[in-house]
């Protein structure tokens, strides 16, 4: 399952339940290609201002 989240600037965030090996194959099969004229990059998102705070 995965949502999208964002406006047309070119940017989302996605969350997608997977297995680290199956993460690790969706962004080599997807990072840097072309779809609709922009280049995609897929990278793993920074933990949230909150769970970080939690952390230190």
């Amino acid at each position: 399952m995965f949502i999208i989240f964002g406006d047309c600037r070119g940017f989302a965030y996605i969350i997608i339940e997977s297995t680290a090996d199956n993460w690790k194959k969706c962004m080599s099969l997807f990072n840097g290609v072309k779809w609709k004229g922009m280049t995609l990059k897929i990278q793993d998102a920074k933990p949230d201002y909150k769970q970080r705070l939690k952390e230190e």
